[in-house]
């Protein structure tokens, strides 16, 4: 494994749990991995823009592993994909029992929502909100907007749709798992 190098600066951007995680080194001992990569289908203009990989325990560079904290079953956590500049090209959630992470559109897509949204709403799993979001009639053009900014070599981020779209797409798939918690159970 590849030495993860600490830098608090673009994770604190995310808030403090990944501040906390990131800026303190003593904490990062024996601590499960994960290989990220980027998936071919994401134009090579978009992959080369990207520096490293963030995790909430710090960064290492594309192709190599990456620390992750110690997760509940079927739990996730966030990994982002940035640029020089600290801008996100791409993201994708990690869940527990995996080895290996690879960055696409729809990862991205569903990591920047989760990552909008904060904790999950009580008696949800992370699988579940991740098929909500993914299920909303917003996700195609939220995906779609993330294609042409990566094809462009533009990062999602700095699209002037991309917060409207992410925002729609929580709020649909919000509004569907609630209702789906209200919906009476079938025999």
């Amino acid at each position: 494994m590849q030495k993860v190098h600490r830098r608090s600066s673009p994770a604190c951007a995310f808030g403090f749990w990944f501040c906390l995680f990131a800026s303190s080194p003593s904490m990062a001992q024996n601590f499960p991995t994960a290989l990220v990569t980027i998936d071919p289908s994401v134009p090579a203009s978009a992959a080369r823009m990207v520096s490293y990989i963030i995790s909430p325990l710090g960064q290492a560079p594309i192709g190599s592993s990456v620390e992750i904290p110690p997760l509940d079953p079927g739990a996730e956590t966030i990994l982002l994909a940035s640029n020089s500049n600290n801008d996100t090209i791409l993201a994708a959630m990690y869940s527990t029992g995996g080895t290996k992470k690879t960055f696409t559109s729809a990862s991205t897509a569903v990591a920047i929502s989760r990552l909008i949204q904060g904790p999950l709403p009580t008696g949800l799993t992370d699988a579940q909100m991740d098929s909500a979001i993914e299920a909303t009639a917003e996700f195609p053009n939220l995906l779609s907007l993330i294609n042409k900014d990566l094809a462009a070599g533009i990062p999602p981020q700095n699209d002037p749709g991309f917060p409207l779209s992410v925002t729609t797409v929580l709020g649909e798939a919000l509004k569907a798992m609630a209702a789906s918690q209200r919906a009476p159970i079938s025999k």
